[in-house]
This record gives structure tokens, sequence and C-alpha cells, in this order.
């Protein structure tokens, strides 16, 4: 990751995590609510993918498990990455994963 993209990834990271706690009190945490509170913060479409998270245990991953994995690109080399469960909202900084791009790859990959 280039430090440009490093600290514009920080710095939108801020912005996104106290939006994304707001709809977990709420519980509001499905990807049908995550990906336009994402987009309303001004993240392009095709920089921004939001999806259900892996299942924690299940290598198959066909478990449904409540909540949201999303992904968002900033610049051409780093990524916010994280999740939104009832329990917590989770919010990294990353470069890309090669498997999955910006969303956390499944734990046992």
């Amino acid at each position: 990751m280039t430090p440009a993209d490093e600290a514009a990834a920080k710095e939108k990271a801020r912005k996104v995590k106290p939006v994304l706690e707001k709809l977990r009190e709420q519980g509001r945490i499905s990807p049908e609510d995550v990906r336009p509170a994402l987009a309303s913060l001004g993240f392009r479409a095709a920089d921004l993918r939001v999806q259900d998270p892996w299942s924690t245990w299940k290598v198959d991953h066909a478990e449904k498990v409540p909540g949201s994995a999303y992904g968002i690109w900033v610049g051409r080399t780093a990524c916010i990455s994280g999740t939104v469960t009832g329990d917590g909202v989770w919010t990294e900084v990353t470069g890309p994963y090669p498997e999955t791009a910006c969303i956390a790859p499944p734990v046992a990959h």
C-alpha cells in the first residue's frame, strides 16, 4: 500500500466506523442496510463491496451469518475492510487480499 493511499484510507475509515456503529445500534446490519450507508459517504459503487459475512466455522461457507462484510477500495493500493454484526463493528485499513480484494477472506482460507 502506498503511503498516500494508506493515509487517505485511514482518514476515510474514521468516517465509516461511526456510521456503521449507528446502524448496528439500530439493528440494521444486513448488506441492504450497510451498502447505502457507505455509498452515502461518497464511495463509488465500483469501489464498494458489501456481502453476507463468511461463516466462522463452516468450511463450505453455506451457513448464513447475520450482519455484513464490507470492503472499500481507496486509491489504487489501499482498502477499508470490516464487518458489522450484532456484537460490534470492525474496521481496518489494509492492502487488498489476493483472493478477495478488499473483503477479508474466510477464516479458514
